[in-house]
């Protein structure tokens, strides 16, 4: 009953007072812990349905776990940076963190979160801040110049004290191409760094496409392969790995485990997702994946996954019996465990070396 008065009372109160209202619920969380000792902040994590996302934002903490066991972990979701951040300076001691999230968030395509890094960059221009892997995105609008150039402006200041990870090569590119000022290294999506469990029973046909901006194949296209699909094999099981319900990180890691168990239970994969195609592979399914339109998983498969020989990536027109044919090719097929562990240490050594510079300060 107290659920449902709760979610009767939400739709009348202004999205603007909700967002104050969490706000000022992290900011108690945070004096409660302004003297436990060391601290990591890690900014700009999501509170949408997102599910890759949110997989990231759970390899983000044990990767952090692992590497950084001393530091406590205390996250700053996009909505609420603006409004918490005064109150973050105050407790922020010089030999805590500021991290930032991963994901496909640098650039003008999600522009929340690109401006809530430049508030996180130009509040703390005396730390070394390093971003966990990400992508970069800028669309080429008027609009999407100038937002380029003022994220430029604020990068350009912070210089060699921001790390920008990128996890491919395109990227990496990018982010040397427009942010030379800044320190930028390679590693894979984060995502890989998960450990998920295999099983052995597996019966459906698992089809995972995007519904957004990000699309490339058209949904005639969906549709005749789908069609194919269905004529073939029985239970032709259609998902996308972003839900409509908001995620908190309550129910981050039992819901992010249900949509894995999507992927267990799956033959194959179709998919046109990047961590569709990341899911398939911690979860040992093989995958026929799609290029999006800004190939950031054409570039994933290329610089990571390209010895694998059951993920197969689409890398010319649709062609639904070229498309049919890698299907039966690589159905029920086994994929091998991923073993990334080192090409992780570029990441752990710039973490490092913000602890470094942060001893260092302490001394000074």
């Amino acid at each position: 009953m107290l659920k449902i008065l709760k979610k009767i009372l939400k739709k009348f109160i202004p999205i603007r007072v909700r967002i104050y209202i969490k706000s000022l619920k992290y900011n108690a969380r945070y004096d409660k812990y302004r003297y436990d000792g060391k601290k990591i902040f890690l900014f700009g994590t999501p509170h949408s349905g997102n599910l890759g996302d949110q997989a990231i934002v759970i390899a983000e903490l044990e990767f952090l776990k692992k590497h950084f066991p001393k530091y406590r972990v205390f996250e700053v979701p996009v909505p609420i940076i603006s409004r918490s951040i005064k109150y973050i300076k105050r407790i922020v001691d010089s030999e805590d963190l500021i991290m930032l999230h991963g994901g496909g968030s640098v650039g003008d395509l999600y522009l929340d979160a690109e401006i809530g890094t430049r508030a996180v960059l130009s509040n703390f221009p005396n730390k070394k801040i390093v971003f966990f892997p990400q992508s970069a995105t800028f669309t080429s609008t008027n609009q999407s110049f100038k937002e380029l150039k003022s994220s430029q402006d604020v990068y350009d200041r912070a210089g060699k004290n921001l790390i920008i990870t990128a996890r491919e090569s395109k990227s990496k590119e990018k982010f040397e191409q427009i942010f030379s000022k800044n320190t930028v290294i390679l590693v894979p999506d984060i995502v890989f760094s998960l450990h998920s469990e295999l099983h052995n029973k597996r019966k459906n046909i698992l089809f995972c496409m995007r519904k957004d901006s990000e699309k490339v194949l058209t949904y005639a296209d969906e549709s005749t392969l789908i069609k194919s699909l269905s004529q073939k094999y029985k239970n032709v099981y259609i998902s996308d790995t972003t839900i409509s319900e908001i995620v908190t990180r309550k129910t981050r890691v039992e819901i992010v485990n249900e949509k894995w168990d999507e992927f267990r239970n799956a033959r194959i994969v179709i998919t046109d997702r990047l961590h569709g195609m990341i899911f398939s592979v911690i979860t040992g399914t093989p995958c026929v994946v799609f290029d999006n339109y800004n190939s950031k998983i054409r570039m994933t498969y290329k610089d990571w996954l390209k010895d694998y020989k059951n993920i197969r990536f689409i890398d010319e027109s649709f062609d639904s019996n070229e498309i049919m044919k890698a299907v039966e090719e690589v159905i029920d097929q086994e994929i091998l465990p991923i073993k990334f562990e080192n090409k992780y240490l570029p990441l752990v050594n710039a973490i490092k070396e913000a602890e470094m510079q942060n001893k260092n300060d302490s001394f000074e």
